[in-house]
């Protein structure tokens, strides 16, 4: 059963949330059975219709849209949306006060396009970098510059990069009150928690940046600006997007988070950091809880249609709802990922978005000299970046190591690290006192027969114990999901211990209590490497080269927001074993 979502003809407001939350649960009519888009050839260099493609949604925009029924709860496509007050290259956009939704506001201010802000903020970042470097020289000049830094989780994927983006802008869009609460000359920059040379493994998230107008060397990333040095001067403020807790290189810059927004289980972490400041849009319940929006896009969404609409212009409106697609399987319903706030959003957002006319697209009037579809529904948008995320050609290339380093994330467990669960190395350092427990997790979207390719099976395996000793963890998980050629949803679960002891209490814990909600099937025999070699580490050696447990996930519901807790919760039940 799919829903029809019509295109609005009013501007936003809470009735319209409102009315497509109740539209949401309404009955609907039954529609023909969609299946998912069959995967077109793929495209071998994701960067090639930049120019050509920007031209095509720019040049055949103005005419007027058919409106589409995405599969499923699916946004449909505007019928005669046109730019907003911001056009992608504009100088300046007009933004008014909060809770302002029609435009109007005699207090109106003036503001630069998205290219234009994130081109300022590079700007700032090189400048400070340099006063840096200068400094060092003892030849600097005495900086009071306030960097108000807004950053996504260490994975870095689309959701914590656009996110990040997206708040940087609306709270310099609403500069006036920004400087009140700040006290001082403030620049807000977003910086994306990674080296810039790891955004060439973010396929998805460079086409997106081509549909939507973003030059991606105006985008600051960690290595490009000292955020410990500027807490250290005081200098520094941290707004965290698609997290709660600091971690990974953001560690250590706690007592700088004033603001919080994101959709996952609340840790605790930054107290101080309470009330509106503390937008966690997850509802914790005895059963674990569940997210009340499966992409933190939708929350930014919901901020700017609120505080600044004028801000919303076609290609912002499409770097937001494309991100809120991915995360969603295009409102998938499902899949369970998507609610209703996600799909009251996404209509909002594809209503103003400038999709090229079919008939354009049809006539060949504006078409890319590249092999990649033109976007005309908010359902091609879903498939463009979904193919790029997807691309198995990207797969095959790319080295082991950067498989697993593509969408990582570590989690501190409970217990301590102790004699069966660390590397055989750090067994025998008895005398240093015991560390809590951290285990990783990374999101592949290969199968695990082509992560064999890399090397083999042994030669995978080496080089998941590799980055487990360099994380420091004490288990580490690959998660796999891919499509099938019918475009259905596959998922593997991989995990590598240091021990064979660990790596069985862990598949009697998976497979016991939880072995339900997962549904696991055991793809090979536990072994020292995930080929199924179970039977070459006996005796005092036993477990020295660590311990693979492979299944297959059949319950493809199941993302790393589900297992990771699950894996967690393993950690309780053994600590002190």
């Amino acid at each position: 059963m799919r829903a029809t979502w019509a295109t609005a003809n009013s501007h936003f407001s809470a009735t319209r949330y409102l009315a497509a939350t109740l539209l949401f649960f309404a009955p609907h009519a039954a529609l023909p059975a969609k299946a998912l888009p069959e995967t077109p050839k793929l495209v071998r260099r994701q960067l090639a219709f930049a120019s050509s493609q920007r031209q095509h949604l720019r040049g055949c925009s103005s005419s007027s849209t058919t409106s589409s029924s995405i599969s499923r709860a699916r946004v449909g496509s505007s019928s005669g949306a046109t730019k907003g007050t911001v056009r992608a290259g504009s100088t300046a956009a007009t933004v008014t006060g909060r809770n302002t939704m029609d435009g109007s506001n005699s207090n109106a201010q003036e503001l630069p396009s998205l290219p234009s802000f994130l081109e300022t903020c590079s700007s700032k970042a090189r400048r400070q970098q340099q006063g840096h470097a200068n400094a060092a020289k003892g030849t600097a000049e005495t900086e009071t510059l306030l960097f108000h830094v807004f950053s996504g989780n260490e994975a870095c994927d689309a959701d914590s990069m656009c996110s990040a983006i997206g708040m940087a802008f609306l709270k310099q869009a609403t500069a006036a009150l920004a400087a009140e609460d700040d006290g001082g000359d403030v620049v807000h920059v977003p910086v994306m928690p990674i080296p810039r040379r790891d955004l060439a493994l973010r396929r998805e998230v460079l086409v997106l940046f081509e549909l939507c107008d973003v030059d991606p060397s105006a985008i600051v990333f960690a290595d490009e600006l000292d955020l410990h040095a500027l807490q250290a001067e005081g200098r520094l403020r941290l707004t965290l997007t698609d997290h709660n807790a600091v971690s990974g290189g953001l560690s250590g810059l706690g007592d700088a988070v004033v603001e919080i927004v994101d959709h996952h289980v609340d840790l605790g972490e930054h107290p101080s950091v309470q009330g509106s400041r503390r937008n966690v849009a997850f509802e914790a319940n005895d059963g674990g809880g569940k997210a009340l929006v499966g992409s933190c896009c939708t929350i930014v969404a919901e901020r700017m249609l609120d505080q600044a609409p004028a801000l919303l212009s076609s290609d912002v409106a499409q770097l937001l709802l494309g991100v809120i697609l991915v995360d969603t399987l295009n409102l998938d319903m499902e899949i369970k990922r998507a609610t209703s706030r996600d799909i009251a959003a996404a209509q909002e957002l594809s209503r103003r978005v400038s999709w090229l006319p079919p008939v354009a697209q049809d006539s060949g009037e504006c078409s890319p000299s590249s092999a990649r579809r033109c976007c005309t529904t908010a359902d091609e948008l879903f498939d463009t970046l979904r193919n790029a995320k997807f691309d198995p050609a990207f797969w095959r290339e790319i080295s082991a190591t950067d498989t697993l380093r593509y969408d990582y994330k570590s989690f501190h467990a409970a217990g301590e690290s102790g004699g069966t669960s660390r590397s055989h190395d750090d067994r025998q350092d008895h005398d240093k006192p015991p560390r809590p427990l951290k285990f990783g997790m990374s999101s592949t979207l290969c199968r695990l027969e082509t992560l064999a390719e890399k090397g083999g099976y042994e030669g995978f395996g080496d080089a998941m114990r590799t980055f487990a000793v360099s994380q420091g963890v004490d288990s580490l998980a690959v998660m796999t999901s891919t499509l099938d050629e019918e475009g259905n949803m596959q998922k593997e679960l991989l995990i590598f211990t240091h021990t064979k002891l660990r790596g069985d209490q862990m598949r009697e814990y998976l497979e016991g209590a939880h072995g339900e909600f997962l549904e696991l099937e055991a793809a090979t025999p536990p072994g020292t490497d995930f080929g199924g070699r179970g039977d070459e580490v006996e005796g005092s050696e036993e477990g020295a080269r660590g311990w693979f447990l492979r299944w297959d996930l059949r319950n493809v519901r199941a993302s790393r927001k589900q297992v990771a807790p699950v894996i967690a919760s393993f950690y309780e039940s053994v600590a002190g074993r």
